[in-house]
């Protein structure tokens, strides 16, 4: 999941360069497309990998749970919280976007109580640090992050939700079915849907040469950040619950940043140091345990 986190913030830097050239609809829809036949590569790897236990095999055939079922259920909350996103991004910043996309954070502890998934103290007390040190993090590189709520704050922590939901999604029935089949399926669900909506938004595709000026964007964010990152999503959280595996994500900006330092040579400020710290602090808190927050027992005599 950390790995995952790495590939998602590296591929940042091509994902801004994108939106100067393409709609959020076509450029989702073109590295997308371009996953579905990278994952079919990934197929000279060991299969045992991607095969679920055998406990969770009888289990599977049990709960009546289905490769087909599990992707398009992911695929359909992905394509929510990426097109929820762009569409926020119309009427608010980038800056309160990152901050109230990372609310899942939050969201999915929450949801997990919902469905009867209880969390430690810990878990709780580093979800709240590590949104503290996104807020840090987004405020230090995007300035002052304004306190008005408007619309687009909405229809972000719309997009927060879906995000959740996805973790959970995944979190609950990942195991059941084999990895790259779910990809697979998650893949072309969102390929498909956001096909349909270039096609009704923006009623064209787009022009070969905006294509090819944008193919390394196009093909780095579909082969590494779609196909291979979001398979180790799935691979990760069939051993990390749900929470801990949100809070490992969000390593994602920490990502994100050093990649605009690196490349872009981006400043980073005291403010945005202290983000990163908090997001570390937090997770590292969430692993421990019960070491921390541990009730203290009376001597039995």
């Amino acid at each position: 999941l950390l790995l995952t986190a790495f590939l998602w913030g590296t591929a940042f830097i091509f994902q801004k360069d994108a939106t100067d050239h393409l709609d959020a609809f076509s450029f989702n829809f073109l590295r997308f497309a371009i996953a579905i036949p990278a994952l079919f590569a990934l197929k000279i790897l060991p299969q045992k990998l991607f095969m679920p236990d055998k406990g969770d095999i009888h289990s599977q055939r049990r709960l009546r749970h289905s490769a087909a079922f599990i992707g398009i259920g992911a695929g359909v909350l992905m394509f929510l919280g990426i097109s929820l996103q762009q569409a926020g991004l119309t009427y608010t910043t980038a800056g309160k976007s990152g901050f109230l996309t990372s609310l899942y954070i939050i969201i999915v502890p929450i949801i997990g109580l919902m469905i009867g998934q209880r969390c430690r103290l810990e878990v709780w007390v580093g979800a709240l640090i590590t949104v503290v040190g996104i807020y840090l993090l987004g405020k230090g590189e995007a300035g002052n992050i304004e306190s008005q709520f408007n619309r687009g704050d909405v229809i972000t922590l719309i997009c927060a939700f879906a995000w959740a939901a996805q973790v959970v999604w995944l979190g609950v029935f990942a195991r059941y079915a084999n990895v790259l089949q779910i990809a697979l399926i998650q893949m072309t669900t969102v390929a498909a849907l956001s096909g349909t909506a270039m096609l009704v938004v923006a009623g064209q595709f787009p022009s070969g040469e905006v294509i090819w000026h944008m193919r390394y964007a196009i093909v780095y964010t579909g082969v590494i950040s779609a196909a291979v990152a979001f398979t180790l999503q799935i691979l990760g959280q069939r051993y990390v619950p749900p929470t801990n595996a949100a809070l490992i994500m969000s390593t994602e900006a920490i990502f994100a940043m050093l990649g605009g330092i690196i490349f872009r040579h981006e400043a980073v400020t005291v403010t945005a140091f202290i983000g990163c710290s908090l997001i570390m602090t937090g997770i590292i808190l969430a692993q421990l345990q019960g070491r921390v927050f541990r009730r203290r027992r009376l001597f039995r005599h």
